[in-house]
């Protein structure tokens, strides 16, 4: 018997001689049942289908499981870094596809399935494994509302992320091209379906944001089935669109078809077509809204003109317009009036001075001490000092005195001083 599996100085076992020595040890049988598993093609790349029982998480990250149908079941491992790929979670219970290889679990001498891919097994899986992923990233805050950004209103360039074979591809293109001042298209092919979809969109969708110079994405395929779909169901690329730098618009499938990538994109379209219209659905308006503009102000102008003309020709008829020299002869008219008034002012004004300019002379002259000399009263001043009398005690006998008149002066000598007795009698 030949084992090819088996190394003598590794297990102790000899090739010669027969009996007890030819004993295999406990390891060395399993890792020769081991090697011969890995020898059979089918073994090393086998699917599976079963109802998963026994699930757990081992807190390194591993997932331990068994896979059972209504006669056998087996055991299943998925390592770490094949699981942190899954796009839903695993639970017992749920019908499942596994993907791997068959190996010897040596401690237990127990066969098992090395899985490194797991898809669910239906509708009613794909449905719970599609709301185990929105409720993370719900959780997450991916797919909140407020995050959705506006779009551009005047996109210059469009990156469309899609299969280049697809109808999807050709009605976004016509729509775009039909538009008025259309937006340069920039194209990134992406697989929409089967083995590496997920990676290839997310990929676009990378190229789309560094590297396509574009404002505004389209990713999104035609209709389909749900498992045609199911790329755009990933959670990975959920996360690519929501991780977008650039405004995305979601079109995938047919009006009813609802999948993560629309719960995470700015913009769910029903179809590609719709989506090339929304793209380009604020530019349109705008540019409508600009030639309505323009047509408002255009009538606008055009009735202000109207206006002013009318009003022109009113005026030409009126008659400052019409009749120019019988206006000037008014305003003559007019101003001779004013001169007029002006005179009769003046002079009023004139005549009322010169009457409280008399009056004013009138008061002076009342008290004017010329007027009373001219009534027959002088004035008596003594000489030399020219003071005026007031009192006999002021001047003596033999004093000079000088009496003021009304029309000159006379100098005269005092005989003698007497004294008005009735006055004095009337001061004591």
């Amino acid at each position: 018997m030949d084992f090819p599996y088996l190394a003598e100085e590794n297990y102790g076992w000899s090739v010669t001689g027969g009996g007890s020595d030819a004993a295999l040890t406990i390891t060395g049988l399993t890792r020769h049942i081991s090697g011969l598993l890995r020898c059979d093609d089918i073994l090393q790349d086998v699917w599976v289908r079963g109802e998963v029982s026994n699930f757990s998480r081992a807190g390194s990250g591993h997932l331990y499981f068994s896979l059972k149908d209504e006669n056998a079941c087996i055991g299943c491992v998925m390592w770490r870094s094949a699981a942190a790929r899954l796009a839903f979670q695993p639970q017992s219970g749920m019908q499942l596809i596994a993907h791997g290889q068959i190996d010897v679990y040596q401690q237990r001498g127990q066969y098992q399935l090395v899985v490194d891919s797991l898809v669910p097994d239906g509708a009613g899986a794909l449905h719970l494994a599609l709301e185990q992923s929105r409720a993370r990233l719900l959780a997450e805050g991916l797919l909140d509302p407020e995050r959705k950004r506006p779009l551009p209103t005047f996109p210059q360039r469009i990156a469309v992320v899609t299969s280049l074979t697809g109808a999807a591809v050709r009605d976004i293109c016509v729509i775009l091209r039909s538009r008025p001042y259309p937006p340069d298209i920039v194209l990134i092919p992406a697989l929409v379906q089967g083995d590496g979809a997920e990676r290839s969109i997310c990929a676009g969708l990378e190229l789309a944001n560094t590297h396509s110079g574009a404002d505004l994405i389209i990713v999104g395929r035609g209709g389909g089935s749900l498992e045609d779909l199911w790329s755009f169901n990933s959670e990975r690329v959920a996360r690519a669109i929501a991780g977008s730098r650039l405004p995305v618009i979601s079109a995938v499938g047919h009006e009813t078809d609802f999948t993560l990538a629309d719960m995470a994109a700015d913009l769910r379209a029903p179809t590609p077509t719709a989506a090339a219209e929304l793209a380009v659905a604020s530019r349109d308006q705008q540019i409508a809204q600009f030639t309505h503009l323009e047509q408002r102000a255009r009538a606008a102008l055009a009735g202000r003109v109207e206006r002013a003309r009318l009003r022109l020709d009113g005026l030409q008829l009126r008659a400052p317009l019409a009749h120019p020299v019988w206006m000037i002869e008014r305003r003559r008219q007019r101003l001779d009036d004013l001169q007029g008034r002006l005179f009769r002012a003046r002079n009023l004004s004139v005549q009322r001075w010169q009457h409280r300019l008399a009056l004013t002379v009138s008061k002076l002259q009342g008290v004017n001490p010329l007027a009373t000399l001219a009534r027959g009263y002088s004035v008596v001043t003594r000489l030399p000092d020219n003071a005026a009398l007031t009192s006999i005690e002021q001047v003596l006998p033999g004093g000079r005195i000088r009496v003021h008149l009304t029309d000159g002066t006379v100098d005269a000598e005092v005989m003698d001083v007497r004294e008005n007795r009735s006055a004095g009698e009337g001061s004591k």
